[in-house]
């Protein structure tokens, strides 16, 4: 859908308003003192690769513009416009001679169907919501933030949802979610796909007899349906658990709880998280060749967390396990992974018979009040099976260690800048083959965000 369609949409919309016009003022003094909030982001991306591998860069500008109407009788409207435009110092259409492959990360600045889009636009969220007492009701599109189907806003436009969301409060400890989704707007392209649609928009990876992903546009689903759990029981036990069923698929089970002890000024933590999936249906369609989820047994990750933290300080120990009973799938396209052990710029996705370990610190502090620093640096090691073995290794990516540096600063929280620098280098054997090497070993990533919310 074009701009303007985007924007008759959205008049619309206010038009399904009941007798908006007819009801006395109060509706309309709803609209009147309705809240205008939006953000600019500036983000710059830098990729070097080895040796004489092609190196790339881009450079993004956009933002969002949100509106949202104060409450009338418990309800409110919400409407966001997303852009980001490419300022072009860079052709990302070009590609890597010896790989034959092009960019990875800076392409997710725009739209990743198309590299030589210079601007998207997306009405990103347009929903109706309803409040009363311990009921919460959206419809329409949406931010929806849960573990595994979540904003990753770590680019210009975040992954946005259409449908409809229910969250009941219990009694200030927890909450419960059930929610039907079906459409979905991966992070940075320019409209909404059918749940089933917007698998594949990411790359696809290879197939287990080592042919390209054939199934991105061959699936077929009627929605996902997700349910959580979410509850503090006392001071020291906190537990959450969430379900994603997608119809004709895959089924993917999401458990964590930590363990609180604080005897002094020193924190200490302890959590376990655990995710189980299982093909539905045929996996997405009935050609294997086709089908997205292809595991016939189910298939375990486990993790686990040490934590201590003194004051503004943070220092873990992560852990994750992922079982040989296939690869580990979800769509990249919808969310950031949980795992214990997730490092910025990379995923577990795709990947079976793996382990992986993380050692991370973090550092806040605030000179002044409205000044706020903030240190997140981390360095993992993460073992693949070898990457020829693609029945293990979707994205034929080596073992690798990575170290990263992301630092935050916060002005009256108006301003936001951030620096985040990784470097991976390669552990396991890449057979000297650029296929193996470019944007995922032996390069650093230079990532640099300028935001100023009003």
């Amino acid at each position: 859908m074009n701009t303007w369609g985007q924007i008759i949409s959205l008049l619309g919309f206010l038009t399904m308003i009941p007798d908006l016009k007819a009801q006395d003022t109060t509706m309309l003094e709803a609209v009147k003192q309705g809240n205008w909030s939006g953000q600019v982001r500036s983000m710059f991306l830098a990729t070097d690769n080895v040796d004489n591998l092609k190196d790339f860069n881009a450079w993004a500008i956009g933002g969002k513009l949100k509106f949202k109407t104060a409450d009338f009788k418990g309800f409110k409207f919400g409407a966001s416009f997303y852009t980001t435009n490419n300022l072009g110092i860079s052709d990302l259409g070009k590609r890597d001679p010896q790989s034959g492959r092009g960019s990875r990360y800076e392409s997710g600045l725009f739209d990743m169907e198309n590299v030589d889009n210079r601007q998207v636009n997306l009405l990103g969220e347009l929903y109706l919501m309803y409040d009363v007492k311990k009921h919460h009701l959206v419809l329409g599109r949406f931010i929806f933030d849960t573990p595994l189907v979540n904003p990753q806003d770590g680019r210009m436009i975040p992954t946005l949802v259409q449908g409809v969301d229910y969250q009941y409060d219990l009694s200030g400890k927890g909450k419960f979610y059930l929610a039907y989704l079906h459409g979905i707007a991966p992070r940075s392209v320019s409209r909404f796909y059918k749940v089933s649609e917007s698998i594949g928009v990411n790359s696809q990876g290879q197939q287990e007899n080592g042919e390209p992903g054939n199934y991105k546009g061959n699936l077929s689903s009627m929605g996902m349906a997700v349910t959580g759990f979410q509850y503090k029981w006392n001071s020291y036990f906190r537990t959450r658990v969430w379900n994603y069923f997608v119809e004709n698929i895959f089924n993917t089970t999401y458990a964590e709880s930590f363990f609180t002890l604080q005897p002094s000024l020193t924190k200490w933590e302890i959590g376990f998280q655990h995710i189980y999936q299982f093909k539905i249906g045929e996996g997405g369609n009935s050609d294997p060749t086709k089908s997205y989820y292809t595991n016939d047994n189910g298939l375990n990750i486990f993790g686990v967390r040490f934590l201590t933290s003194r004051k503004d300080l943070h220092l873990s120990v992560n852990y994750n396990f992922i079982s040989d009973q296939g690869r580990f799938l979800f769509p990249r396209s919808w969310g950031v992974e949980p795992l214990f052990t997730f490092q910025r710029l990379e995923r577990q996705e795709g990947s079976g018979k793996a382990q992986a370990v993380l050692l991370q610190l973090i550092k806040e502090w605030s000179p002044k009040k409205s000044n706020q620093f903030k240190l997140v640096t981390g360095v993992g090691r993460y073992w693949k099976s070898d990457v020829t073995k693609l029945q293990f290794n979707k994205y034929a990516l080596p073992t690798y260690d990575q170290i990263d540096f992301d630092f935050y600063w916060i002005h009256k929280k108006k301003i936001s800048l951030e620096y985040l620098f990784v470097y991976k280098f390669a552990i396991g054997n890449t057979y000297e083959q650029a296929a193996y090497i470019l944007n995922k070993v032996d390069m650093t990533s230079h990532n640099l965000v300028l935001n100023y919310n009003f």
